[in-house]
């Protein structure tokens, strides 16, 4: 975790310096016509980008590591503690469900761990970077870029109490489908002897569907999000160059510009 830690702040700060390097390669490199500045610059950025994406190796590599140990502890003491239960609780409860729980459920707390929690961190260092170091680069442009904030706000706020609930449904449906699929494998013999097929089949048919439901109701959820911040940091990229006949910002400051507020936006969505 350390590790991860470590490389995620590395790969923040190579990420926060590469547009830097842009804009020096076109300013007082191919716009100056000079050809040392232009290679000196070039090899920077070069050395830069292999950096970070090492880095990013490391650090995907090692939470991850972590996670599937964690995760695999998890697993095993759920396992042991259900030996511990009493006979009526499995009386009370089917057995899909407990199944979802030791697998399905403990792979999306992994997933948590593996790609959101640690992730956050270097998430907030490079935000905080980047608006800092568009300030210092232009700060007219900056305020202008920053105009994007409270729009991109208000749907992630819009959305994510939506996107929140189908996903708590989505593993509501996992579970009843796993119980039923269970309970309908272990019974198999009995829904033969009575003749129960079609019935049985429907049944599961009404929970597949539903599950599917779910799953399309977070996918729509998501779209809208992706589409929606995408649009919103394409119009404001656009309003950046508009405004740029207005005062003396270089073509490197904008492709700088350009860089940052696309790697702004990414872990805001």
């Amino acid at each position: 975790i350390y590790l991860s830690l470590g490389a995620g702040v590395l790969t923040a700060a190579s990420s926060l310096l590469q547009p830097l390097f842009m804009r020096m390669l076109l300013d007082e490199g191919a716009l100056a016509k000079n050809l040392g500045r232009l290679t000196e610059g070039a090899l920077y950025l070069c050395a830069l980008t292999i950096g970070e994406r090492v880095l990013a190796f490391v650090q995907m590599y090692s939470v991850q590591v972590a996670g599937a140990r964690a995760i695999a502890a998890m697993r095993r003491h759920i396992f042991e503690f259900l030996h511990q239960l009493p006979l009526r609780f499995f009386d009370r409860q089917p057995v899909g469900r407990l199944v979802t729980r030791v697998t399905n459920d403990t792979d999306a707390i992994l997933e948590l761990f593996a790609s959101g929690a640690l992730n956050a961190f270097s998430d907030l260092i490079r935000l905080g970077g980047i608006v800092i170091f568009m300030l210092a680069l232009d700060w007219q442009l900056a305020l202008l870029a920053f105009a994007a904030g409270p729009p991109v706000t208000l749907l992630v706020q819009a959305v994510r109490s939506r996107s929140r609930a189908a996903f708590r449904e989505i593993r509501a449906k996992t579970s009843r489908m796993n119980a039923n699929m269970a309970e309908q494998v272990n019974g198999m013999t009995t829904v033969q002897a009575f003749g129960q097929q079609r019935a049985a089949a429907a049944e599961f048919d009404d929970i597949n569907q539903s599950y599917r439901d779910a799953i399309i109701r977070s996918i729509k959820y998501e779209s809208v999000q992706d589409a929606a911040i995408d649009m919103i940091a394409a119009m404001c990229l656009a309003f950046m160059v508009i405004s740029v006949g207005n005062h003396s910002a270089s073509y490197g400051t904008l492709v700088a510009f350009n860089a940052y507020v696309l790697r702004f936006f990414e872990p805001i969505a």
